[in-house]
């Protein structure tokens, strides 16, 4: 029998916010107030990428039903998504006053045929905004650099790996 904690791992150095396991529960998304989105592995237990905010620190985090996407809301106002695998921004919605504090996908609303989704994003301005959202008409977005990186490579993404220690000073998970 394991004992509990199973695993402990050291993430940020700051609040971590809002966190949410991708659907074939492999990897998990980790938001905090500095402003990373991380995502790691968790069978590795490792760190495979992560991505900054535009602006200020991220409050929410959630998978789309396929595992092809990740949404963030937090300071910026904005909902930004992103392919962790492509390892890219995909959009940044703008719709909110406010900061973007809580955020989730239409489970009925997506269809891996046509590659639409559905989601909704609440914020501290009050709004609860629908977006529709198609993966087939999205043009590539300029390159994004990480956090304490230079620019952004297409080759880094989550075939890739690194310690937290690697990427952020702090211990690995």
């Amino acid at each position: 029998a394991r004992l509990n904690p199973v695993s402990h791992w050291a993430v940020a150095k700051t609040r971590i916010t809002d966190f949410a396991f991708s659907p074939d529960y492999s990897h998990v998304a980790l938001v905090a107030d500095d402003g990373i989105l991380r995502i790691a592995d968790l069978n590795a237990e490792r760190l495979l990428d992560t991505f900054e905010s535009y602006f200020g620190g991220f409050h929410c985090v959630a998978w789309s039903p396929d595992g092809k996407f990740v949404l963030t809301g937090g300071q910026d106002d904005l909902v930004t998504v992103w392919a962790p695998r492509e390892g890219r921004i995909v959009a940044r919605c703008q719709g909110h006053t406010s900061f973007v504090s809580a955020l989730a996908w239409d489970p009925w609303r997506w269809s891996s045929d046509d590659r639409t989704y559905r989601f909704a994003s609440v914020g501290e301005d009050c709004k609860m905004i629908l977006w529709d959202f198609s993966s087939a008409a999205l043009n590539r977005p300029k390159t994004h650099a990480p956090h304490g990186v230079g620019p952004r490579r297409s080759s880094v993404g989550l075939g890739s790996t690194y310690s937290l220690a690697d990427k952020h000073g702090a211990s690995s998970m």
